[in-house]
């Protein structure tokens, strides 16, 4: 036979003590999966690292193997998994880092099981670590726990990014048997006594982690708000305003409640001021409207709104055709089916001359924001918005698979915003949620968040973390009307004398239920 140099045997391990080959499938090649990381800062031990004399305060790199299985539901070490088990699918992994401050490109990764190696050159292929960078190589096999010794080694080659010839090395082993020393499966509960449970001890850290295995899944979840304005005020800051108009306001935004007359809560004197007269017995019904609102002041009409709305919406009175573009002291507001059948008029002071606030409820209708030349803006509602920052503080790859907020019991699905989303190791995602808060009281806000993800590497593991955001909002200190009793419902007919809209089948008193000629609530004339 030609002559030919000697193969190195690929392990050490000595001839007295050969190292047994694992009962794997020899028809099925393992599959190995690259997955980009993200630089880490160094890891409290240091790897044994082999430079090339070539330049040996350049090029750093280490390698580490690890084996897990998933066992009796939890992700376990192979190392603890008990003898006798028989055959179980486990993963190992190969982590890379590189130590050295140039970026380093990986050549080749060697893996030799008992006098097998396999040379794995595609997978690393074009991968680049700049300082500090990780990567890690997952090998999926079969093995039988049946007390033998399974040894597996791997040698890693790498050069500095751009350059052709390998100036560092590094080395990793890995051995275990089957764990004599643990339960199995198949062992009777009652082989031993059993103890009383003692009680278990109660921690509420926040966040709460709720996992099968804590070490492939580990994920963080925080809940911030902040005011969606330039300076971001944080919610637990936000202070009502001084919601008392001073002055003639340019504009009025409304919301349509679709409460009755009865239900209105505000300051305006009765009569000369606010009244409020209703033609129907109840207006929960009255879901879509038709609202005008005019101004009459001088014999002279303006008309601020007409449109049609849906109760919850809200609208803008503007007056642009007066010259002094302020709302007049008699503001009249007529709403009534979109078949046309009159449900209620109101008529409130829009000029600020009598009281007004955000809050104030006329019928059906609430006062949401005023803007005048002396105060600007005025509102009564903040909107805001909620940060959800989520981490992956594991080892392993996880994937969100549904995210809940629940506000003073109202809970809200956010899952389209993070759903398949799927975090590295260390990586941070965050996600938002805008809503409007109501300034019109002082008010606690307590919101409760709760994920749930799953490592890629397990479907048997599922990982729930949740987090707690409480503030409260509180009145500014110019607020000096803090309570309010419902306005009586006017006793006599006060929009009788406004010519602004036809009178037919307007009557006096509260739930006047007028046709056409017909009779008004509590006896008074259509």
């Amino acid at each position: 036979s030609p002559t030919s140099s000697p193969t190195p045997s690929p392990t050490s391990s000595p001839t007295t003590n050969p190292t047994p080959i694992p009962t794997t499938n020899p028809t099925t090649t393992p599959t190995l999966q690259a997955r980009t990381r993200t630089p880490t800062q160094d890891p409290t031990t240091s790897p044994t690292l082999i430079p090339t004399e070539a330049d040996p305060a350049v090029c750093f790199v280490s390698l580490d193997i690890s084996c897990n299985a998933v066992y009796d539901g939890i992700r376990t070490p192979c190392e603890e998994i008990p003898s006798g088990t028989g055959n179980v699918d486990v993963t190992y992994k190969y982590q890379v880092e590189n130590k050295g401050p140039d970026n380093i490109e990986l050549v080749s990764l060697d893996i030799t099981r008992g006098t097998t190696t396999e040379s794995i050159k595609d997978e690393i292929d074009n991968v680049v670590l700049g300082q500090g960078g990780k990567d890690y190589f997952e090998e999926k096999v079969q093995i039988d726990f049946n007390g033998q010794e399974y040894k597996t080694s791997a040698k890693l080659v790498a050069d500095i990014e751009g350059t052709a010839v390998a100036v560092c090395h590094a080395s990793a082993e890995l051995s275990f048997r089957g764990c004599t020393g643990c339960p199995s499966p198949t062992v009777s509960p009652t082989a031993a006594p059993i103890q009383p449970t003692p009680a278990p001890s109660v921690s509420t850290p926040s966040p709460i982690v709720e996992a099968l295995d804590p070490v492939s899944c580990d994920v963080s979840l925080d809940v911030t708000c902040h005011e969606d304005s330039d300076d971001m005020t944080p919610c637990d800051d936000i202070i009502s305003p001084d919601r008392v108009c001073t002055s003639a306001p340019s504009a009025i935004v409304l919301r349509y409640t679709g409460d009755d007359c009865e239900s209105s809560e505000n300051l305006q004197p009765s009569d000369d001021a606010f009244a409020c007269d209703q033609y129907t017995e109840d207006m929960t019904s009255a879901d879509w409207v038709k609202i005008k609102v005019v101004g009459s002041q001088d014999n002279h009409n303006t008309i601020y709104y007409e449109g049609t709305v849906q109760r919850g919406d809200i609208f803008s009175l503007s007056n642009s055709l007066d010259d002094n573009y302020v709302l007049s002291a008699t503001t009249i507001v007529t709403i009534t089916s979109t078949g046309g059948t009159l449900l209620q008029v109101i008529k409130f002071d829009g000029s600020c001359s009598s009281i007004l606030m955000t809050g104030d409820t006329f019928g059906a209708t609430q006062v949401v924001s005023f803007t005048n030349d002396d105060q600007g803006l005025v509102s009564s509602i903040a909107s805001v918005v909620y940060t959800y920052t989520i981490q992956n503080r594991g080892e392993d790859s996880v994937q969100c698979t549904s995210l809940t907020s629940t506000t003073n019991n109202i809970q809200t699905n956010l899952d389209e915003k993070i759903m398949d989303k799927i975090l590295q190791e260390n990586e941070i995602v965050s996600v938002t949620y805008s809503v409007d808060l109501d300034l019109n009281a002082e008010q606690e806000y307590k919101t409760t968040a709760k994920l749930t993800s799953v490592p890629l590497v397990s479907t048997n593991v599922v990982c729930v973390v949740d987090d707690e955001l409480e503030f409260d909002v509180l009145l500014s200190d110019s607020d000096t009307v803090r309570t309010r009793s419902p306005t009586a419902t006017p006793t006599s007919n006060a929009l009788s004398d406004v010519t602004v809209f036809p009178t037919e089948g307007m009557g006096k008193g509260k739930g006047g239920k007028g046709g056409k000629g017909g009779k008004g609530g509590k006896g008074g004339k259509g």
